[in-house]
């Protein structure tokens, strides 16, 4: 069944984003597969750094930021959202859009003369008769849209939160409509570049490897492209300063605490704020948790600690195509071990290093398989175990009959055909780096070498997806200016309300050890709710029990009894079909935005 066709009121288009109706991130799960991929990584990579030889932005001293109580001068007026209906694909009766104006510079450290940047939001109105207040989201990222979020799934959280509060999605800053970082004079530019750089490759790839040497120049090159023209605005880009945007948010809705759930990166979001603003602490959730400490230090040590498990994933997804058989899984056979399907997959990526093959789509696309698309597919099926079924069933017509169309649909990009040339400007894959690279910033000297070695070292814990997964943050290196304000602890601030946490015990991008890390550091004001399932968050296998629990949070503040863990009561088998229900369909769509939200590098 295609949920976006046959349900469309509930995912409200997925085909459009909230404000440009042919949105290039706004894809099916043809679009999946290209966007999570490792190409899709590498590829937004090498375009985001573009040459433009101009000189780089104003270098801010940041400072280290620590749990504030001072108010955040948000607009007190009757309306400072000036909340009105939704444009477009999105007029529908309980959805409103609105903007709120924040300081570009809350600290005030720069001589911005007061300029105010402006946020985007979109809120999903509760119908509750007594409704509890707001709950803001965020999808991950960094660089992901709470408003696409909000659009696209608002429906399903509302109903995961107890279905008492507005659900509000913002756009972050120097993000999606909430004045976008660019790196590029023009879209055409960035377009030009992005098929340019995507001919380049990593180093240590498997068919598109490119000298470490020649790498780390183009990467050089093309970061001073993000200082030149978005000078005035990546110093004020970090958690700490869109925390601190969230707290505006809360002010100017009148609410004391702020109520909040958030995803993969969304769960750093909540931390820092909760950690730099532990009074005004109310419900919040945070699902797919990444470990604080790593991710606001060094970029290869955070890196070697997130695909610890991935490998796991994946060898579920082998064990369970064996288990469910050949009828359900046709990339088994019979008499398989449980690596027996990997070994093939394998074998087969393998083989496409000395002899690619072109094949044409069910639309007549044309595409390249490759080792590295092969790879790209498995590391992106870890984010969601729905797909597994369909990648295999593709894989098994390529590897068992060369039957190999149904594989390049997953790869074909669809396009905007009512233009030869289409082209796009998507600003989230620039916010990945603006954030990140504010958020990691040590004082450590982090050479070539120390990323060359990194990439090795990840691509011994995950075959799939580690080396690309370092190679990933090498702008980082090179980052032009260092944000005004930064968070990198302490994690365990005394909060007016305890936060829940939730971890997979198979996550391929935040593992379960990150969540307990996480509790431990928030010292008794976290609880970790162990969710037993494969995939990226909870949501990758819904469980009755954990949405009972988030539930139950949202609407009483109760919590889970340490140590408990929510088992996969329906679905335990991807590939083995329970029937569908439309809060499935919609849960899927859910899974698709996180996915899309965290494609750049993955969490």
């Amino acid at each position: 069944m295609n949920f976006e066709e046959d349900h469309e009121p509930l995912l409200l288009n997925l085909r459009t984003s909230p404000t440009k109706s042919k949105s290039k991130s706004s894809r099916g799960w043809q679009g999946l597969i290209a966007t999570v991929s490792i190409a899709s990584v590498i590829g937004i990579l090498l375009f985001l750094w573009t040459a433009t030889g101009q000189a780089p932005a104003t270098f801010f001293k940041y400072s280290e930021s620590h749990p504030v109580s001072a108010n955040q001068n948000a607009s007190l007026e009757q309306d400072p959202f000036g909340w009105s209906k939704c444009k477009g694909d999105f007029e529908f009766p309980l959805f409103q859009c609105g903007t709120l104006k924040v300081p570009l510079d809350h600290l005030g450290k720069a001589n911005t003369n007061g300029a105010q940047l402006s946020l985007s939001l979109m809120k999903l109105t509760s119908s509750a008769p007594v409704k509890k207040g707001s709950i803001l989201v965020n999808p991950g990222g960094p660089g992901g849209s709470g408003i696409g979020l909000v659009a696209r799934a608002g429906l399903v959280i509302k109903t995961m939160s107890s279905g008492e509060y507005d659900i509000i999605g913002f756009d972050p800053r120097g993000i999606g409509e909430s004045q976008s970082v660019t790196c590029f004079e023009n879209p055409s530019l960035h377009s030009a570049n992005d098929i340019v750089a995507s001919t380049l490759g990593i180093p240590n790839g498997l068919d598109q490897s490119v000298s470490i040497s020649k790498f780390n120049a183009f990467i050089q090159l093309t970061v001073q492209g993000c200082g030149r023209w978005s000078r005035d605005l990546i110093p004020f880009i970090s958690t700490a300063y869109t925390a601190r945007d969230m707290d505006a948010i809360r002010a100017a809705l009148g609410e004391d605490k702020l109520n909040y759930f958030g995803f993969s990166y969304g769960t750093f979001l909540g931390i820092t704020y909760v950690n730099m603003f532990p009074d005004r602490v109310g419900r919040v959730v945070i699902d797919g948790v990444t470990d604080p400490q790593t991710f606001a230090g060094n970029f290869v040590d955070w890196s070697l600690s997130s695909l610890v498990q991935t490998q796991d994933v994946i060898d579920g997804f082998s064990r369970l195509c064996v288990e469910a058989g050949p009828s359900k899984c046709p990339l088994s056979k019979q008499n398989d071990n449980d690596f027996s399907v990997i070994q093939r997959v394998r074998k087969f990526m393998f083989s496409l290093v000395e002899a690619p093959i072109p094949a044409l789509s069910s639309t007549g696309t044309p595409v390249l398989l490759t080792a590295d698309s092969v790879e790209n597919l498995i590391f992106s099926i870890t984010y969601s175990p729905s797909q597994w079924p369909l990648a295999a069933s593709a894989l098994s017509k390529s590897i068992f009959y060369k039957e190999y169309t149904a594989l390049a649909d997953l790869f074909s990009t669809p396009v905007d055909r009512e233009t030869f040339c289409p082209l796009k400007d998507d600003s989230a894959n620039f916010g990945f780096f603006s954030v990140k690279c504010a958020d990691g910033w040590t004082d450590d000297v982090t050479t070539v070498e120390d990323f060359a070695e990194g990439a090795k070292l990840n691509s011994e814990i995950s075959e799939f997806g580690g080396n690309a997964w370092v190679w990933t943050g090498l702008g980082c290196k090179y980052w032009p200016v260092k944000a005004v304000e930064r968070y990198a602890g302490p994690w365990g601030n005394t909060l007016s309300n305890k936060v829940l946490l939730v971890g997979n015990t198979y996550d391929p991008v935040t593992p379960l050890a990150s969540a307990k890390l996480a509790e431990r550091l928030m010292n008794g004001n976290g609880v970790l709710l162990t969710h037993n399932g494969f995939g990226h968050c909870s949501i990758a296998q819904p469980s009755q029990c954990t949405m009972n629990h988030i539930r139950a949070y949202f609407s009483s503040g109760a919590l889970p009894a340490d140590g408990t863990i929510c088992d996969v009561e329906r679905g335990k088998n991807p590939f083995v079909k329970e029937g569908t229900n439309v809060f499935d369909l919609g849960m899927e769509a859910l899974q698709a935005e996180v996915a899309k939200a965290n494609k750049r590098v993955g969490i």
